[in-house]
This record gives structure tokens, sequence and C-alpha cells, in this order.
């Protein structure tokens, strides 16, 4: 290589670098949209094989809409049986108003019940757990085979024992144990295969805590007359703790009365 030809590469090597030590108000803009796309939580496109998933959030509304929200909520399920399963629902009104549902559903349909929660007010906690069943899962179906293969040497045993009733009734016994434990292993392996194909989602419906400045006024204003039969139950209540001891003090008044008197005469 000539010197004419090194110089050229020098120089083409020395603007490459130049221009991507350069940045521009635009590309940082655009590295901290990619930070921010990478600090804000996901849920993982590809799902492991044996990973169980649970999804929680909690959404605030007013609180006339927390009953629609529930009703909706429900009937969304109920529309997809197939795919949807309501575990829990709850609908909880007066000062501490809420409600709260429990789905097993499909993973594609998570989003559609965040989707139609957040049509009746603001999502304000969103948040996703993960289990990994594969160890629990991979042992249970080991414990199935070897169920299965002491299965087929006691049937066999069983066949070879046809003339000895003794051992015939040995045997018997022994496959309706091991009958019993493989259905209940293949049950429990069927329980975390479902966990697994289908995720957990919890929904919180609470009321709007903060309206104003006039709300806490008016909710006082509207439990006046809660408050006021309450504190007279209070004092009705403390009257009769008090009534024993005032009569015992007026007794004790006038017996300390008495005595004076015949003390000074």
């Amino acid at each position: 290589m000539n010197l004419k030809n090194f110089l050229g590469l020098f120089v083409v090597a020395a603007l490459a670098i130049g221009c991507s030590d350069t940045h521009s108000p635009q590309a940082d803009q655009f590295r901290s949209n990619e930070t921010a796309m990478a600090i804000a939580p996901k849920r993982p496109q590809a799902r492991g094989q044996y990973l169980a998933y649970e999804h929680s959030a909690t959404v605030e509304m007013a609180e006339a809409k927390i009953p629609s929200a529930v009703n909706a909520l429900v009937e969304h399920c109920q529309k997809f049986s197939q795919s949807c399963t309501m575990m829990h629902s709850e609908l909880q009104a007066g000062e501490y108003a809420n409600g709260y549902l429990r789905f097993r559903v499909a993973p594609a349909d998570v989003d559609k019940l965040f989707e139609l929660a957040r049509k009746y007010g603001a999502l304000t906690r969103q948040s996703t757990n993960v289990d990994d069943l594969q160890d629990a899962i991979v042992d249970g179906g080991k414990r199935i085979e070897l169920l299965q293969a002491y299965q087929q040497r006691l049937l066999t045993l069983e066949a070879q024992a046809s003339k000895d009733i003794e051992s015939l009734i040995k045997v018997a016994s022994e496959l309706s144990r091991v009958q019993s434990d493989l259905e209940y292993a293949l049950g429990e392996k069927a329980k975390l295969l479902q966990r697994v194909n289908q995720d957990i989602v919890n929904i919180q419906l609470t009321k709007i805590t903060n309206t104003g400045f006039w709300a806490p006024i008016l909710d006082s204003i509207s439990e006046f007359g809660d408050n006021l039969s309450d504190a007279i139950a209070t004092m009705v209540t403390a009257l009769a703790y008090i009534f024993p001891w005032l009569i015992l003090l007026l007794v004790m008044l006038f017996f300390t009365r008495f005595v004076w008197r015949r003390l000074k005469r």
C-alpha cells in the first residue's frame, strides 16, 4: 500500500469517527425514549414452557361506576367461557366501596380484561408475577411413568398368579393402591398444566379518593345523620357506664354529710 492510499484510508476513518461522535437533540431524544421503553415493564412476548403467570391491576374510578365495571367484567368472562373462568367476584358498597375479581383466562385475553376495566377509570397499578413450575411438572411426569411401569408389572404378576388365590389378593390390593396414586398424580399434573396454559388475573376496583376541595365537606354532610346517631349512641353508652358511679357518689356524699353533722354536735 502506497502513501497516497494510506492517507485516503486515514481520512475516511477520521470522518467516520467524527460522524459517530456527532449527536443532535433529536438523537438524544431517541436515546432517552429507548431507555424509557427499556425501563417500562413489559409482558414477555416469548413464554417459557413451564412458566405460570399471574397478573394484578388496580383501577380507580368513581364510586357509581364500580358496580357497572364488575358486571361488565363478569359478563365478558361469561361470554368467552371457553377461555375464561371466573374464580371470585366481590362487590362492596358504602364508605369503602370497592370491587374485586379473579379470573383464569387464556394468555391472549389478559389485555382484553385490563382494557375493559380501564374504560371505567384509571389504571393506578399493574404487576405480573411468574412462577416456574418446571421441576414440579417434570417430577410429576417421572412419577407417573414409574407408576405406570409398576402397574404393568403388577398386571403381569396378576396374570401369572391366577391360580394362587393368596398372591392374587395381594396383587389386586397393590394394583388398587397404584391405580389410586396414578389417578392422583395425573390430576396434579393436569392442574399444573392448566396453571401454565391459562393465566390468573386479579382486578381490584377502587373509588377515587381525591376528588377536590369540597369532596370531604360533601361527604361529611351526606354522613351527618349517621355520625349524629353514632354520637348519640356513644353518649347513651357512656351514661350507662357512669350512672352506677353517680349513685355511689351521691350515697357517699350523703353519708359524709351525715357523719359530719354528728361530729359537730
